[in-house]
């Protein structure tokens, strides 16, 4: 939708020729294309690439819509939807993508051969805020017998809470996982991470102290951690300040207990 550079180009080898145009239409309404030609790199065969972006944006700018689409000479594809949207104090961001293994773009390696979703939502008043989010990435997305196949999850909740203008209060609760879906070898794991902390103001400089818990699976095997933070700043005088940390952790289970 803003064709005026090329990201990523760099000036070694071969010549690279874009054109790109993009406009508005309708109210709301813009679109956009860029092609680009490669010839003579050394990093990736010569090529044409063309992508096309369509976005609709209401007038009051709280809904707005993008669809991209990404060819390549080679007969590749990519595809990406995204959406934003507001409602009240929350905004929701939301997306599909699938981009076809070895698709090419001017000299670079773009992410390839991975298809998912996401989903992230917002809420943020005065004194407090919460966030959310869930995704999944999908590789090897033809199941090719020479590369491993593997679903990603990420799910996360976070949470912050300013209760004085001194004190402020917050935790996080996140999982991630890695599942293997082809016959070649990979680890399979599961891991939770869950964190708190309090923040408060004294005369001498801020204090944070955070709390830390978690869990790790990896095929079958499971493993424990705790750990404490501390950290300081420290105001020595208006144009110098300090800061220390002190931390402490443990872990058990999938290896000998170690602490810090």
């Amino acid at each position: 939708l803003d064709p005026t550079q090329i990201q990523g180009f760099e000036d070694t080898q071969g010549d690279l020729y874009a054109l790109g145009y993009s406009r508005s239409f309708m109210q709301g309404w813009r679109a956009g294309s860029h092609l680009v030609h490669v010839t003579g790199s050394g990093d990736v065969k010569d090529h044409q690439s063309l992508a096309s972006a369509l976005q609709y944006q209401s007038s009051d700018r709280r809904q707005r819509y993008v669809g991209h689409v990404l060819l390549d000479s080679e007969g590749n594809n990519g595809v990406w939807l995204d959406g934003d949207s507001r409602a009240g104090n929350w905004r929701h961001r939301y997306g599909l993508f699938r981009m076809e293994p070895d698709l090419l773009w001017t000299d670079t390696s773009p992410t390839d051969d991975q298809q998912g979703g996401y989903v992230r939502s917002e809420m943020a008043r005065l004194r407090f805020n919460l966030s959310a989010g869930l995704d999944l990435t999908q590789t090897n997305i033809d199941n090719r017998d020479d590369r491993a196949g593997i679903d990603l999850y990420n799910a996360f909740v976070n949470g912050n809470w300013r209760q004085t203008s001194r004190t402020s209060l917050g935790s996080s609760l996140s999982m991630r996982a890695s599942e293997p879906r082809n016959g070649i070898r990979v680890e399979k794991s599961r891991d939770y991470l869950l964190s708190g902390y309090v923040s408060h103001g004294f005369s001498v400089g801020t204090s944070r102290l955070q709390l830390t818990a978690s869990r790790l699976e990896r095929d079958g095997e499971n493993g424990h951690g705790i750990g404490i933070i501390w950290d300081q700043e420290w105001n020595i005088t208006r144009s110098l300040s300090l800061a220390s940390t002190l931390s402490h952790d443990r872990e058990s289970g999938l290896a000998d207990a170690e602490e810090i």
